[in-house]
């Protein structure tokens, strides 16, 4: 999505109704092609937050890389101290933290004791009001001794000396008051003086307060780029440009209606490019072709705005062989013929190799030739006659014992004699004839050729008896032979 401004979010109410209307909710998808989903609103909003936040600050190494002349609405942050400055437009002086929170404190302070000084005042009044009644009851006491002094000849001296004193304490009591209604008035210019000296420095601190919270300050539009103020300004300082012409600080053109912002040494566009140069244009889309018409040699394109244009095809028959490259070289038809035919064949022997490394069995039912008489390459031996191949390994015969094969080694007989261990165990029957009387009768008896040799005397119920059995079996050698197929198998050695 394209940056903007902090964008809200749906509210609803336990109901589900809507309470407040926002850009994205629970409608909304998480993430959507166009970038307009919730996901896409909050990484928005994140970066909208940042660029509030450090719209307002300015980083600078040191102290002494501080700026002459400070401006009241940023914050100056100091990397090598982490100290924070602020800008006292009135003593023209930067300020720290600590120091604009003492600044606070003392306005405070001396409101608070403007407060009181008013307070003191108004109690001066009452008291030179006090005074005054006073002396008036002075006076009257004083006329009062004057009558009685008349009375008394004796008391009239001391009447008129008490008299006299009273006037003068009168006297006294008057000029005090006024004295004290001075003080009173002086108090309470004093006390004006401070509440407006404390509402200034308030005004200031709310001003600090309001540059922090806000990154950038709409100050209204100019005619054009060169209008710009070229002091004075603050980073964060927007104006609207009304006429395009001019160049930003990292050079981009401004257009009309873009707004600039101060970024502390110079001004930034705030409006993005676009490039439309790969787009097409509306007569590049109404020229476009929609079809073609073909006569003889002539095709006929109708564009998408109606109009028509030509190209004209050669005849093919007076089209000429090509005689040179691309690059104007002549074409050698015949060394192109070699080099693809030697490419092609070095090829087809390289898979073959690989196809038959060093090691490998190469098998013909029909040809008997060396294999690099048939293949081209290598150093072969025939295998030995009569020999089959069998995976090498250690194998487990039927009765649980295991035979072991080599790669490489023989193993296995054409053909095996028996021995009489290796036959089967069986038994002969055998008929013996004795004469009684006037019958024979005939004997059977058995013996276990395991047993029992050939023409050995046997123990019989009757008798002893002298047997034997014929000899069967010649000893010969029989046929180990498994059913196979001869062929011509060759082990390639290099």
């Amino acid at each position: 999505m394209k940056r903007q401004a902090f964008q809200p979010g749906e509210i609803r109410d336990e109901n589900d109704n809507i309470i407040r209307e926002g850009t994205y909710g629970k409608k909304s998808a998480f993430a959507t092609a166009d970038n307009k989903g919730i996901l896409d609103y909050m990484i928005n909003n994140f970066d909208a937050l940042k660029d509030a936040i450090d719209g307002g600050r300015v980083y600078v190494a040191s102290a002494s890389d501080l700026p002459k002349t400070g401006d009241t609405a940023a914050v100056y942050i100091v990397e090598d101290s982490g100290k924070w400055y602020y800008w006292d437009s009135k003593t023209a002086a930067y300020i720290t933290m600590d120091n604009a929170r003492t600044i606070a404190n003392e306005a405070i302070a001396a409101r608070d004791a403007a407060k009181a000084s008013q307070t003191a005042a108004k109690t001066s009044e009452t008291n030179a009001k006090t005074s005054e009644t006073n002396a008036g009851n002075s006076q009257s006491a004083a006329a009062s001794s004057a009558s009685a002094a008349k009375t008394s000849e004796t008391n009239a001296k001391s009447s008129q000396t008490a008299a006299a004193s009273s006037a003068s304490a009168s006297a006294s009591s008057a000029s005090a008051a006024k004295t004290s209604q001075t003080a009173a008035a002086t108090s309470e210019t004093n006390a004006k003086t401070a509440l407006v000296s404390c509402q200034n420095i308030q005004t200031q601190v709310n001003n600090g307060l309001q540059s922090l919270t806000s990154a950038v300050k709409y100050r209204g539009s100019v005619a054009s780029f060169s209008a710009l103020p070229t002091s004075g300004q603050s980073v964060g300082d927007m104006y609207n440009i009304k006429a395009a012409g001019g160049t930003d600080a990292n050079g981009t053109a401004v257009r009309a209606g873009d707004n600039v912002v101060w970024n502390g040494s110079g001004w930034d566009d705030q409006a993005g490019t676009v490039d439309l140069s790969n787009y097409y244009t509306k007569n590049e889309i109404n020229g476009a072709v929609i079809s073609t018409t073909v006569s003889n040699d002539t095709i006929t394109f109708i564009h998408k705005d109606a109009s028509k244009t030509t190209a004209t095809v050669n005849n093919v028959g007076h089209a000429t062989k090509a005689s040179q490259d691309d690059k104007g070289q002549t074409i050698d038809v015949a060394a192109l013929k070699t080099l693809i035919t030697k490419t092609v064949d070095d090829a087809v022997l390289q898979c073959k190799k690989d196809l038959y490394p060093v090691g490998s069995v190469f098998v013909s039912m029909t040809d008997s030739r060396n294999p690099s008489a048939i293949l081209g390459f290598g150093t072969w031996e025939a295998l030995p006659a009569g020999y089959g191949l069998v995976a090498q390994g250690t194998a487990t015969a039927e009765d649980g014992s295991t035979l072991t094969f080599t790669a490489g080694q023989k193993s296995g007989e054409f053909k095996h004699q028996l021995s009489v261990w290796e036959l089967a165990s069986h038994q002969h029957e055998i008929i013996t004839h004795t004469s009684g009387g006037q019958s024979t009768t005939d004997h059977k008896w058995t013996a276990s050729i395991a047993n029992v040799a050939d023409n050995t005397v046997v123990d019989i119920s009757s008798g002893l008896v002298t047997a034997g059995t014929s000899i069967s079996g010649n000893s010969e050698y029989h046929n180990n032979v498994s059913p196979v197929m001869a062929a011509y198998l060759w082990k390639r050695t290099a």
